[in-house]
């Protein structure tokens, strides 16, 4: 019962990782889903 909304939080948090990594690194989002951690 509890599975779905534990999906779905767990790709919001995916997105919410990826946008923080984005703004601390001072990189597009698309830079870093296209070529991984190595662009830091």
């Amino acid at each position: 019962d509890a599975y779905l909304p534990q999906r779905l939080l767990d790709k919001l948090m995916y997105i919410y990782n990826y946008v923080e990594m984005a703004r601390v690194t001072g990189v597009p989002i698309s830079f870093l889903l296209s070529r991984g951690q190595s662009i830091k």
